[in-house]
């Protein structure tokens, strides 16, 4: 029973995971996707069973360059007939933003009108005009790729729209980030905190709530969900109708693994972003035992399909 973990910088849930599913007898071995390449993880006596993809979407704040290489890699693997969890398909989805809000546009499940941009040029400012124009501000923008709140700003007026871009797309910053942004029409909530839910396989898992804060200290109204930024994470128990959106969210992208960040608005309940590739913290030992045991289940399901 193999097991192939693949991280950037090695985080204490890598470790939690591979601890936990060595004391499940799996054999676990774990790649740094800046340095391996699909010999390193084809050319050995056993292939793996299995391939966790452990590369967060915030990975690209440090380097949007591995999250490019990962799906490289998912697609060569899958393509050998491993599989992998989550796989390409859900993956790329993980890592852009405007490509996960028009694949949930396009299953009727409520989220953001979200326009991409990948560059300042005639054509893109006249789609960024046509944008304001129907959905006023403020709006969100933030990058296409990447977490954790970086570059995630919200805009109050034309002026600070294009004074963030234009710096964004400087030479400096696109030798840092080259992945574009998303400009997002602002939802604004009716409570002060959003959920995450978690979805394994179809079905609920877990949840919990998040406080809002606000980005500055400029007596606005808290708006943004972000532990990393300063939320408080707080019990909560979803509706059925919270469930229903975030199951059909991650059948949305093809996710057997999936933690759905969700807002409350006047409209109802809507989706801000899927995480299927969440992140955990010492905090969150019992979440890992649940997607251990999603993964325990998935290599028995996919055994049971080769033999």
């Amino acid at each position: 029973m193999k097991v192939a973990i693949l991280h950037q910088d090695l985080e204490w849930g890598e470790r939690e995971i591979a601890r936990q599913l060595q004391q499940k007898g799996f054999t676990v071995n774990l790649f740094d996707v800046r340095t391996t390449s699909l010999e390193d993880l084809t050319q050995t006596e056993e292939l793996p069973s299995l391939v966790l993809n452990r590369v967060y979407a915030s990975v690209a704040n440090r380097d949007y360059r591995d999250n490019i290489k990962i799906l490289d890699l998912l697609l060569s693997l899958e393509r050998l007939g491993i599989p992998c969890m989550n796989s390409y398909y859900t993956s790329q989805f993980d890592y852009s933003k405007f490509k996960a809000a028009k694949r949930l546009k396009e299953e009727g499940v409520s989220t953001p009108e979200t326009l991409y941009v990948g560059c300042l040029n005639t054509e893109t400012k006249d789609r960024i005009t046509g944008f304001i124009k129907k959905y006023g501000f403020p709006l969100i923008v933030k990058r296409d790729m990447g977490g954790r709140g970086k570059d995630l700003q919200r805009i109050e007026n034309e002026q600070s729209l294009y004074t963030f871009l234009e710096n964004k797309f400087s030479p400096t910053a696109q030798h840092e980030y080259a992945g574009g942004f998303v400009v997002q029409e602002f939802l604004k909530p009716t409570r002060p905190f959003d959920c995450r839910l978690a979805v394994f396989d179809g079905e609920f898992a877990f949840s919990y709530g998040r406080t809002l804060i606000s980005r500055v200290n400029n007596g606005d109204a808290p708006w943004l969900a972000s532990v990393k930024l300063g939320s408080r994470m707080i019990n909560y128990d979803p509706t059925p109708e919270e469930v229903a959106l975030a199951i059909s969210a991650s059948n949305a992208i093809g996710a057997i693994f999936n933690e759905v960040d969700m807002t409350q608005t006047e409209k109802g309940p809507a989706i801000i972003e899927n995480n299927p590739t969440p992140n955990y913290d010492e905090t969150e030992i019992d979440r890992v035992a649940k997607a251990v045991d999603l993964i325990e289940k998935t290599y028995c399901t996919t055994e049971a399909i080769l033999r």
